[in-house]
């Protein structure tokens, strides 16, 4: 569970609840009531099974698509307000490498189950597949977006941004281990001036269409990184390098700096429902920092489910909306349906994460150890001594 011992409990827990709002949103909202894109992501024809009770219970409570907005909020704060703990405590190259066996291996494994599951739904309904296998490949890398390739399973959007963020924080790191804003403010304000050219000056095709749809698929990049660096501004209040004013002009400003630039952007479709989600998951996370910075103890359920987000995030979405659909197919009552796809995605995250997750973090966690101390060592044999 702890990534270093400045991991604090509250945010691993919020990790579990993060991942049940987003796997709530695609068994609900998506499955049910997207009645011709769900389809087309699993290959099979438009669906219009009757809505169970439950589901109907929460799409009347909560707007379309707002548990996953609501998750995928949390999720981004979580890695602004962690992340800095570990660029504190690590070289750059050390950091990298722990980075990549925390996020690859798991998502890999994560994905092959999606790749897999669309596949036997397109040979079960005798369709094409909806992706190209180079697809597959370049989605695999995290870059699948800058060739404008539809996403295969819903989620690697997140971790395309998680990636530049990761990179974005190695160039401030110096600026975070001083406790400066004004860096994380400058870089926000580059995002919202990138956004802003991009989706709203920038001609169509300008320097070819290839560079063109790179440049657009960034412009997602550029509106969420702001909203992610509240989270880091967290961090430096948690540390004291920064007071509580501070901290809170700075988190406007960039809030400010992202909503800025999602009517114009790439999801401005879901601006209002959008907003109002992540400035509450603002609120909510700074809430539970405030009260939960002493939380030694979490109930077993959510400990569980923290440690299981995020293979959970990864393998739910198309494997999900497969077994639904062929459990419906064969006269399952909708209520069936959705208590064994979500069973069997707990178990099979569950697996992921004894199997994968786990052996590839610890591994990750000790060669960025001995990375970092062999940088550490490298310094001080060329450091000229002390007068």
């Amino acid at each position: 569970m702890s990534e270093g011992e400045n991991r604090l409990l509250f945010a691993h827990v919020l990790r579990g609840v993060a991942a049940v709002l987003v796997v709530a949103s695609h068994f609900f909202d998506g499955f049910w009531t997207e009645t011709t894109i769900a389809p087309a992501m699993i290959a099979a024809p438009p669906h219009a099974w009757m809505v169970p009770a439950v589901v109907s219970a929460v799409v009347a409570v909560a707007p379309q698509h707002a548990l996953g907005h609501l998750g995928v909020a949390i999720f981004f704060l979580i890695s602004g307000f962690v992340i800095p703990f570990s660029i504190e405590r690590q070289s750059r190259l050390g950091f990298l490498v722990a980075r990549a066996l925390r996020i690859w291996p798991t998502y890999l494994a994560g994905f092959a189950v999606s790749v897999a599951a669309v596949v036997i739904s397109a040979r079960w309904h005798a369709m094409p597949l909806p992706f190209a296998w180079s697809s597959v490949a370049l989605q695999s890398l995290f870059v699948g977006d800058l060739a404008w390739r539809p996403t295969i399973d819903g989620v690697v959007w997140t971790l395309e941004i998680e990636m530049r963020f990761y990179l974005l924080m190695l160039l401030l790191a110096p600026a975070i281990r001083r406790g400066r804003l004004a860096p994380i403010l400058a870089v926000a304000g580059g995002c919202l001036l990138f956004g802003s050219v991009v989706s709203g000056v920038l001609p169509q095709g300008s320097g070819g269409w290839h560079l063109y749809f790179a440049l657009l698929a960034l412009t997602l990049t550029a509106q969420m990184l702001p909203y992610m660096f509240i989270g880091t501004v967290l961090h430096l209040l948690h540390r004291g390098a920064i007071g509580a004013r501070a901290a809170g002009v700075a988190a406007a400003l960039l809030f400010v700096a992202m909503a800025l630039q999602w009517p114009t952007g790439l999801i401005a479709g879901s601006t209002r429902v959008g907003l109002v989600c992540y400035a509450l998951a603002a609120v909510f996370f700074a809430a539970c920092w405030r009260w939960g910075r002493a939380m030694r103890r979490a109930p077993r359920p959510l400990m569980w489910l923290a440690d299981v987000s995020y293979p959970l995030y990864a393998v739910h979405g198309m494997a999900g909306f497969v077994i639904m659909r062929l459990l419906l197919e064969r006269g399952a009552p909708g209520n069936v349906a959705l208590f064994v796809a979500t069973c069997l995605a707990l178990v099979t995250a569950y697996g992921l994460h004894r199997a994968v997750e786990e052996p590839t973090h610890r591994l990750g966690r000790l060669w960025g150890r001995r990375i970092s101390a062999m940088r550490v060592a490298a310094l001080a044999t060329v450091s000229p001594p002390a007068a």
